[in-house]
């Protein structure tokens, strides 16, 4: 595991290795643990497999039918990052 921090943005970089079942367990397990500090974990990038087994935005709570507002808006035609946005937006 690789780790850095930029304490002025409030922001944490993790890179992990291993197999895809072990990053994925492994960014569960750090979401847990976020969300009871009311933090949060996305994955930026990781391999096909990984992403299979998790969601990459964790949970957007009540805000995606927002989200979903703004990219129709600003994206009608859903050109940019078709399908790669929270809950596939």
């Amino acid at each position: 595991m690789r780790v850095a921090g930029r304490a002025a943005l409030g922001v944490v970089e993790v890179g992990l290795c291993g197999d895809a079942q072990a990053q994925a367990r492994a960014v569960s397990e750090l979401r847990e643990r976020l969300s009871a500090g009311e933090g949060s974990a996305v994955v930026r990038r990781a391999a096909a497999t990984v992403r299979q087994q998790i969601d990459p935005w964790g949970d957007v709570g009540d805000a995606l039918p927002l989200m979903r507002r703004i990219k129709t808006r600003f994206d009608p035609d859903a050109r940019l990052n078709s399908g790669r946005g929270p809950g596939g937006i």
